[in-house]
């Protein structure tokens, strides 16, 4: 099978939001893969993906799931594809609104992480920002606020490596934001001035600046109440 020419064509029909004609050749190709191969799971993988863009959360689950368990069948539970497969059906989950399996899958992948030495990484830390977010859904924001934080510590060290790198400072935003759902107005405000701070350094006064500085002065206001 020529995956090149699968995926050129592919790209196509996503340029123009074909979504079911693009549904029908993948799965048209999927039949004609060989079981338990790279490309059977390259393609299942991408179908789950165009389930997700399309709209289709509950179709993109069991998609995902069945790339989870091919991907174990082959071998590749200790490698780096097999984080990649958990983040997708996570998301998955998390697009149904499937919160309590989405919490089970991102913690599969920050597992993975941890058993590959890799607790302080970049995807480390989107998985910690990712649990952070299914439990805002769920209005749990000590939760929220806890793996935001360690999703901060990690991209901080990152930071001094690397000071140019805006996701420090939209990490920080992250924190401010989630101090002022949870009403702790208090901790916002320093918060949103550490964001501000970082990213006009990086970015100047931006998009990203203005609406940060907006949400502070709400975070502001509302602290005077």
């Amino acid at each position: 099978m020529n995956l090149s020419a699968v995926f050129q064509h592919l790209d196509e029909l996503l340029a123009r939001k074909a979504w079911g004609e693009a549904e029908e050749f993948l799965k048209k190709n999927l039949e004609e893969a060989e079981p338990d191969s790279q490309a059977k799971l390259t393609l299942t993988n991408e179908l789950t993906e165009l389930y997700r863009r399309s709209g289709k959360p509950d179709a993109a689950i069991p998609t995902a799931e069945e790339a989870l368990l091919m991907a174990r069948r082959m071998g590749y539970a200790e490698a780096g594809l097999y984080a990649t497969l958990l983040n997708n059906a996570a998301s998955a989950y998390q697009d149904a609104k499937d919160y309590e399996h989405a919490l089970a899958r991102y913690q599969d992948a920050l597992d993975f992480y941890t058993k590959k030495n890799m607790g302080a990484s970049f995807e480390a830390a989107g998985i910690h920002e990712a649990i952070s977010r299914v439990a805002q859904a769920q209005e749990q924001y000590e939760t929220a606020l806890g793996h935001q934080q360690k999703a901060l510590d990690i991209l901080e060290i990152r930071h001094r490596e690397d000071p140019q790198d805006i996701r420090y400072g939209a990490a920080l935003a992250e924190l401010a934001d989630l101090f002022y759902r949870a009403r702790q107005y208090e901790n916002a405000v320093p918060a949103y001035e550490k964001a501000l701070e970082e990213i006009v350094r990086v970015n100047g006064e931006d998009e990203f600046y203005r609406i940060t500085k907006q949400n502070m002065l709400l975070a502001l206001a509302a602290s005077r109440l």
